[in-house]
């Protein structure tokens, strides 16, 4: 973990956190490093800055999360221990109930009343018949032959798909949370809906403000009532930290994504579904992103926004989750290629490589628009269109806009035309 910052202060001490509890410092340098990080090393870290000569002042750090991941044969890094289940429609509670007893599995998460299940495994299970399976592989294995299971898979890291390298971080002091309102105002149930999976969007910055969508069916009351198993959904829903506030005021990526979306669009003639389900660093696992899917799905969002991906062994759980946006609702999913200049067709990238009726490839352009940017990957069958993708002017959390380049600027235009 380091910090940021072209020169540190000698006065300066830095206490670093795990967790909450304080595990170094004060020291005078402020790099925390961890050699052979084992599980019991994984939590949420941050720092505390003090300095004699401002002895009312302390700085904390945004947290760091600390996971540890396991690649699959291709190469797509997952939590080793973590499986995603997704039931049949008829399995009861009691069914999930004595799976996860069976497996002695402990059930981390839930989404929309049920629909998946995140359970972290143990190392070794051992069965009520005396079998025992030893390793995650082969408990997974066995959950997915089970009647009331329809699908289970990994959970891999989804990664926001921007060409880091190139951008250049852009601050702004972080404004003051406004509160939501107490009743939503209901709109036009015919304007069309854009649902945006990512990091969520600073709703208060005035270019988009007008565009953000109310769920008509809820309001802050502290209750359920649209009936989906989210309290206050009104605007959104942060699956992150399982709360109604999906804003994005420091990473990013979404609110630069949304400003592409919306842009040249009449305010009343298009509406953000604002959707977080990646953390604030940017780092975001497929569970989290599945909820947004099967969310926007529900709310019948017309075009659902992916600028992510994982490059790996296809995860059925996800594609699964965009056919029936299709399916049942729908739902035209727009998803960026990637940005490591590979051919998909040969090394696949998910979820832009699925062969799916509902579903669209993006590869970015270069910045005069003549030809693909080194960086996008491509591929003729894999890949179904490019859009500009390079130097994009966007919206950024604090009221401003700056430039971003990568697949995700793309998919965002590509969005906006759909």
């Amino acid at each position: 973990f380091q910090i940021p910052g072209e020169g540190e202060s000698p006065n300066n001490m830095y206490h670093w956190f795990k967790d909450g509890n304080q595990i170094s410092g004060p020291v005078a340098f402020p790099d925390l490093t961890i050699v052979g990080a084992t599980e019991a090393d994984e939590g949420s870290y941050h720092v505390e800055i003090t300095n004699n000569n401002l002895p009312l002042l302390t700085l904390s750090s945004h947290p760091v999360h600390l996971l540890l991941y396991e690649e699959d044969s291709l190469g797509g890094e997952f939590v080793p221990n973590h499986l995603i289940v997704e039931f049949t429609d008829e399995a009861t509670q009691f069914e999930k109930d004595t799976l996860l007893e069976y497996y002695q599995a402990e059930r981390l998460d839930t989404c929309l009343c049920g629909i998946i299940e995140l359970w972290e495994l143990p190392d070794t299970s051992v069965l009520p018949g005396g079998e025992i399976l030893v390793g995650v592989e082969e408990s997974k294995q066995d959950a997915r032959a089970k009647s009331e299971i329809e699908d289970a898979g990994n959970n891999y890291l989804m990664e926001l798909l921007i060409e880091k390298a190139k951008i250049k971080p852009f601050f702004k002091p972080k404004l003051p949370k406004e509160p939501l309102p107490d009743n939503i105002i209901i709109r036009n149930e015919t304007v069309p809906t854009v649902a945006i999976i990512d990091v969520g969007i600073d709703y208060n910055h005035p270019s988009l403000t007008p565009y953000i969508w109310s769920n008509a069916a809820e309001i802050v009351d502290g209750e359920d009532n649209d009936g989906n198993c989210l309290i206050d959904d009104a605007r959104g829903y942060n699956f992150t930290k399982d709360n109604n506030d999906a804003l994005d005021m420091t990473n990013g990526h979404g609110t630069h994504v949304a400003g592409i979306v919306v842009e040249n669009i009449p305010v009343g003639d298009v509406e953000l579904i604002n959707i977080k389900s990646h953390g604030d660093d940017g780092v975001g696992l497929l569970f989290e992103a599945l909820c947004g899917i099967y969310y926007a799905a529900e709310k019948e969002a017309n075009v659902i926004n992916l600028s992510w991906g994982y490059r790996g062994v296809a995860s059925s759980v996800l594609e699964s989750a965009i056919a029936r946006a299709g399916a049942d609702c729908g739902s035209l999913v727009v998803t960026s290629a990637g940005n490591e200049g590979l051919n998909t067709d040969e090394l696949p990238h998910y979820p832009s490589s699925y062969e799916l009726e509902n579903l669209i490839a993006v590869a970015a352009l270069n910045e005069t628009e003549d030809a693909l940017s080194p960086e996008s990957n491509y591929g003729p069958a894999s890949v179904h269109l490019a859009a500009p993708g390079t130097r994009i002017f966007s919206t950024v959390p604090g009221g401003g806009f700056d430039f971003k380049s990568g697949t995700s600027m793309a998919a965002a235009a590509v969005s906006n035309v759909a």
